[in-house]
């Protein structure tokens, strides 16, 4: 199963966003090292999902790997953002961490265009 990888990975995400001690944000930028662990984790999870949908044999999937690949992973992030908020008390919705996803997801694109050409 080529998704494998991306389930793995997506199950990591989860575990490790709703456990351990939370602690209040101390700023609100992006530029906060939080930010750049969420961007290089859903670098990752776009990366992973890209991969395994290129190579899945499902036409519709094989087409736009790289777009399903952000659309996915952007989603991921923000559901699992309001999980967090909604089940696990002393969690907070954080917008520049659903933003720090996207950017990360994103940011598979831009680099998938320089290695691809």
């Amino acid at each position: 199963m080529m998704l494998l990888p991306a389930l793995i990975w997506a199950g990591a995400l989860i575990f490790f966003s709703t456990g351990g001690q939370v602690s209040p944000p101390k700023l609100t930028s992006l530029l906060e090292p939080d930010k750049l662990a969420h961007a290089v984790a859903y670098f990752i999870l776009a990366s992973l999902l890209a991969f395994g949908f290129a190579r899945s044999g499902m036409r519709g999937l094989q087409k736009h790997p790289i777009l399903w690949a952000i659309g996915i992973s952007s989603l991921f992030g923000f559901s699992l953002e309001i999980v967090q908020y909604l089940f696990f008390p002393g969690r907070l919705f954080e917008l520049y961490d659903i933003l720090a996803n996207i950017i990360g997801s994103v940011a598979c694109v831009l680099l998938s265009s320089f290695l691809i050409k």
